[in-house]
């Protein structure tokens, strides 16, 4: 009898410990499900409220993860710096985009070296990045600045020698190149078409070109960290081209860079995923 009792004790109290496991398992997968729905939630409402800037999200990334704690100028950053990671990582799924959710700047150093190395490799002369590239980071102090002047005259500016005579068409003056358009041409007769490129006349090298053309050396530091971001952005460019550098998956955007802080985020999410491998 005695040995009857002790074993319905034991199944008793292990029918006991087994309800309290599945109580506890329970509770915590509706504690899950309930905080799953809250982070979607969460997103959904964050989405519809940066309707307006959404295709600023991408930038949002590089914003939050090398300042998370500096109030930004456009909404949707600091926004998105108020999400907790589960949340952040949310919006972009529901978003479907493909880019990661940056934490820390730790990689920025090695990345300006991969832009300095490009610019050796091909052959575009100074690449006016040293002391870490502090001319382009400090872009970041200017954010409040306008930027779009600048875009404008980027396109616009054509004080550069045609010296490559390629026919480009709808040039409003003759003779005459943007530096971006001197850059293209320049690799493009090293590269693709070698037997184009002027043997009778000085080519001076693109970015040697730049720096003298918009007097780097003596300018307001604004200006020449504009023309630093525009540089970095060309370079990454024909470093995949030409040197046959990977571009790691991600997602782009048709954003438009309106300040020095659109336009510094732009450039840093696109190095970002800039790799040799």
């Amino acid at each position: 009898m005695e040995i009857a009792n002790l074993i319905i004790s034991i199944l008793s109290l292990a029918a006991t410990i087994a309800i309290s496991f599945v109580i506890y398992f329970l509770e915590r997968h509706n504690q899950k499900i309930t905080k799953e729905k809250e982070i979607k939630e969460t997103a959904k409402r964050f989405i519809i409220d940066n309707a307006d800037e959404i295709d600023y999200l991408t930038w949002a990334t590089i914003a939050v993860g090398f300042f998370p704690q500096n109030k930004h100028l456009r909404r949707i950053y600091n926004a998105f710096s108020y999400l907790d990671d589960e949340t952040k990582k949310e919006v972009l799924r529901q978003r479907k985009l493909d880019c990661d959710l940056i934490e820390d700047d730790s990689w920025l150093q090695d990345k300006i070296s991969l832009i300095v190395e490009a610019i050796h490799k091909l052959e575009l002369g100074g690449d006016f990045l040293y002391d870490g590239g502090k001319y382009l980071t400090r872009s970041y102090d200017y954010k409040k600045q306008k930027v779009d002047e600048l875009e404008h005259l980027k396109y616009t500016k054509d004080s550069y020698d045609d010296v490559f005579n390629l026919g480009r068409m709808f040039l409003e003056h003759k003779g005459k190149l943007t530096y971006t358009q001197y850059l293209e041409d320049y690799l493009y007769c090293k590269y693709d078409k070698p037997e184009l490129m002027p043997k009778d006349k000085e080519i001076i090298l693109p970015n040697d070109y730049l720096i003298e053309e918009e007097q780097l050396r003596g300018c307001h530091e604004d200006y020449l960290c504009f023309w630093m971001m525009v540089m970095a952005d060309e370079v990454m460019c024909y470093a995949i081209r030409y040197l046959h550098w990977k571009e790691k998956e991600h997602s782009t955007t048709d954003a438009f860079a309106e300040t020095y802080e659109d336009k510094y985020f732009s450039v840093l999410y696109e190095l970002y995923y800039l790799t040799k491998e």
